[in-house]
């Protein structure tokens, strides 16, 4: 993978880690025991293929089918169901 590549995985890598012990603990469950609980910087991503290779999976091919994602600020949860997120807040929240 080239440098842009790089350095986007690494990007999101930082902006999804909002709690390393429990990212973690999901990166375990999903299978990836190996990542690390920070985001590497660059020179650690440079010709470590099996880490670029396992951050891609990771955050580009993993897919979620059911379940929720609950924003940090203020702790609404929107539903995820059959792969599909819904973000359209109640009319009470708007």
């Amino acid at each position: 993978m080239g440098g842009a590549a790089n350095d986007s995985l690494r990007g999101i890598f930082q902006r999804t880690c909002s709690s390393p012990p429990v990212d973690k603990l999901i990166s375990i469950q999903l299978g990836f025991p190996t990542l690390p609980e920070q985001a590497p910087a660059a020179e650690e991503l440079q010709g470590n293929e099996t880490l670029l290779q396992e951050l891609h999976n990771l955050l580009v091919q993993t897919q979620i089918t059911e379940g929720k994602l609950v924003c940090p600020n203020c702790g609404h949860e929107y539903c995820i169901r059959e792969g599909i997120a819904n973000f359209l807040l109640p009319s009470h929240l708007v």
